[in-house]
């Protein structure tokens, strides 16, 4: 009954489309099926933070991406949100859960005569001419959903159009988007959702360590 109330809430009051609602459902079953098989019994009131990461290891280990993991992560989150609003739970076994990062490959980088070689052998333009070195991706804006969906479990920045207690700017990890708002977990205890037309932008965070690479390089 739990589970049905809280795909209805979805359905007639956040007006989530079947899909969608679909996707909820599926998640919570998934976990439900695990608990079962691995326990014998599923009470949704009863679950602790162990099982959920129990959970997580075997979505791996079955060959689930990292964004697929923190989607459904995301879906139990907001589940448990909802028990606890109701007064059905006291504590939310997911509040101390941090899903798996995507793997995100290293920038290859080329020392400046092996830029030249690349340059001269093909020499594309045949008068002068400045050339612009850019990193395609860092700090790149979401705007589209496809973006959303891609980056889900990376971290992001942003910026408000309106502060939320004086607060315009948030850092977090992506972990739901759809089109009823965007989820980000802050911390480990917290999280924001948003309205998309909320956010002045939404854009990745370059957390790789540019300085470090090039005193490797230096010193091979």
């Amino acid at each position: 009954m739990l589970i049905k109330s809280f795909l209805d809430y979805l359905r007639y009051e956040r007006n989530y489309s079947e899909k969608t609602v679909l996707a909820y459902s599926e998640d919570i079953k998934q976990l439900q099926e695990f608990a079962q098989e691995e326990y014998g019994r599923f009470n949704p009131l009863e679950v602790e933070a162990e099982l959920i990461r129990e959970w997580i290891v075997s979505l791996m280990d079955r060959g689930y991406t990292s964004t697929s993991v923190n989607r459904k992560l995301s879906s139990l989150r907001s589940f448990y949100k909802y028990l606890l609003r109701q007064g059905e739970v006291t504590k939310d076994p997911l509040c101390k859960i941090t899903g798996p990062k995507n793997k995100k490959p290293l920038p290859v980088f080329l020392k400046e005569n092996e830029m030249n070689k690349l340059l001269d052998e093909a020499d594309p333009i045949d008068q002068s001419y400045y050339l612009e070195i850019g990193s395609p991706g860092v700090e790149r804006e979401l705007t589209r959903d496809w973006h959303f969906q891609k980056y889900l479990g990376s971290e992001v920045t942003v910026r408000l159009i309106r502060p939320v207690d004086g607060v315009r700017d948030f850092t977090g990890v992506l972990t739901a988007s759809d089109e009823n708002g965007v989820t980000i977990q802050l911390d480990e205890e917290n999280e924001m959702t948003f309205e998309r037309s909320e956010a002045a932008y939404v854009r990745l965070v370059d957390n790789y360590d540019y300085a470090s690479a090039e005193l490797a390089e230096d010193s091979e």
